[in-house]
């Protein structure tokens, strides 16, 4: 029996040390270092989070930097860096601008490519780059350029940029990317042979307020508080917006207006002056079918850029053309030959007569005056 109990002892004096409680240095050491790395950690993410927030202020300053440098309304017959540089971002898209001719004249082939770009975008496929097609073209190019100057894909092997020779050797696009850290614009030849008929046009332009931007249209409606040009462009007007005694539904206007958001301010609106609109050519021919009392007055008609009334002038007397024919109408830009017989005429006898045109917009003409003798 002393043989158990000592064996019980034993059991219990063993089981007592395993169940004995750690020491409590040890557990304040190890909290004390669990503390410390969670306050490195946290340390480390805040650092993290505000040089994320760094690099998104200079990703939003840099998309402002580079948004296409298109501060007016672009359409055939306009030249210039701006040219060039829609041209540039275009041939970005073979599918859009094949050609890929970086000319800085704004041709055919571009206005091709913009109407394609613009019915892509669901735009109206005016041709011309007026507020929608720039803000589309803003929003897809200021947002795909990166904030290091890196190069979009497409850019470096467009013909017309290689034929260039290279990006960086159009000063549009140059000046937005770090690559080019070489580039100067007065490196750049201001004798151009496409642009120098339009440097007194540049020049001005380089003055207008970089903010404002123009728009020209004709007029589908206007209210107190909006104008919509024929192209569905919307255009916000307010109490600083001046507008142009006389603007109305049909009218050709020119806007000048700011951006807000997706919002376009207008902050002037101007009747377009209406250029002198070619006008009708006549011209007489000689009298045909003439008999004892009767004839047939001909005329070769051109019309203008409007409606065209013809008639005829004639008499006894070439000093006094009196009698008139009925008018007849040739349609706008169209040729025709004009004819009207006349009746009731004196045998034996000779008169006069010449053609005359009038289109809708008061531009008439006056034929030579010719002479017939009836038998």
């Amino acid at each position: 029996m002393k043989k158990n109990y000592k064996g019980l002892i034993l059991a219990i004096v063993i089981a007592t040390s395993f169940a004995a409680p750690v020491a409590p240095v040890s557990a304040v050491t190890e909290d004390e270092v669990t503390l410390e790395s969670l306050t490195a950690l946290i340390d480390s993410l805040k650092a993290q989070i505000l040089d994320l927030q760094e690099q998104q202020n200079l990703v939003q300053e840099t998309r402002k930097e580079l948004r296409l440098s298109l501060l007016r309304f672009l359409q055939e017959g306009a030249t210039g860096e701006d040219v060039e540089e829609l041209q540039a971002y275009l041939a970005l898209d073979s599918d859009i601008y094949p050609q890929g001719l970086i000319t800085g004249f704004y041709g055919p082939l571009t206005a091709a490519a913009v109407r394609k770009f613009q019915q892509t975008h669901g735009i109206d496929q005016a041709g011309v780059v007026g507020p929608m097609t720039t803000a589309k073209l803003n929003q897809l190019f200021g947002d795909g350029l990166g904030p290091d100057g890196t190069v979009p894909p497409g850019l470096t092997h467009a013909p017309g940029i290689e034929k260039k020779g290279g990006f960086c050797a159009i000063p549009g696009i140059a000046a937005k990317f770090s690559v080019c850290d070489d580039f100067d614009e007065n490196d750049f030849d201001d004798d151009d042979e496409d642009e120098d008929e339009d440097d007194d046009d540049e020049d001005e332009d380089e003055d207008e307020d970089e903010d404002e931007l123009e728009a020209e249209g004709i007029v589908e409606s206007i209210s107190d508080d909006e104008l919509v040009l024929e192209d569905d462009t919307i255009f916000i007007i307010n109490d600083d917006t001046e507008i142009d005694e006389g603007v109305e539904e049909g009218s050709e206007v020119k806007v000048e207006y700011e951006e807000d958001g997706d919002d376009f301010i207008a902050l002037e609106i101007e009747l377009e002056e209406d250029e002198d609109s070619d006008g009708p050519e006549v011209s007489t021919r000689d009298a045909e079918n003439v008999d004892e009392d009767s004839a047939e007055l001909v005329c070769d008609v051109e019309a203008g850029d409007t409606d065209t009334d013809v008639w005829f002038e004639w008499g006894e007397d070439d000093d006094d053309l009196s009698e008139e024919t009925d008018d007849q109408t040739v349609d706008a830009n169209d040729e025709d030959t004009i004819s009207e017989t006349i009746t009731g005429l004196d045998g034996e006898t000779e008169y006069f007569f010449r053609c005359v045109a009038e289109d809708a917009d008061g531009n008439d003409d006056e034929g030579s005056i010719k002479h017939f003798t009836t038998d």
